[in-house]
């Protein structure tokens, strides 16, 4: 196979293919260039494959954040404060649908300690009914 072929004999070529591989017989070598003209639109479309599933990735990520934004519900009103508790509670409950229960209590009162989202507790002074800490669920 590595051997020097005579001037005066016909070179004969196998059937070459285009691998990249060194044909050691007649010591040919495929070139390089070669070998990325051919896979060049190949290797293009797969960049725009690519390239597209990443900002339909991208796009996906922002709508889901938007929504998750705005699809949650307060949890404290903060604006509350200073208002009296009867006002307080129907300010809440016309902001948050899923507020059921809205109770209006004195301060130093005990509440029920396991926690609810649907419950809102309003904490009032009980001279002046004004709403003294900040709402929020439980």
């Amino acid at each position: 196979m590595c051997r020097q072929q005579p001037e005066n004999e016909p070179e004969q070529h196998p059937k070459e293919e285009n691998s990249g591989m060194v044909d050691v017989e007649l010591g040919k070598f495929t070139s390089i260039d070669e070998s990325l003209k051919k896979n060049k639109e190949g290797l293009t479309t797969y960049c725009k494959v690519l390239i597209a599933v990443v900002i339909l990735m991208v796009i996906l990520g922002i709508i889901l954040l938007v929504i998750t934004l705005t699809m949650q519900e307060q949890t404290e009103w903060p604006q509350c404060l200073g208002m009296d508790g009867d006002a307080c509670c129907d300010f809440i409950t016309q902001k948050s649908s899923d507020v059921k229960n809205c109770y209006v209590i004195p301060e130093g009162s005990f509440t029920i300690k396991n926690y609810d989202l649907s419950r809102v507790w309003v904490v009032v002074e009980e001279s002046t009914n004004m709403v003294t800490k900040i709402p929020g669920r439980g």
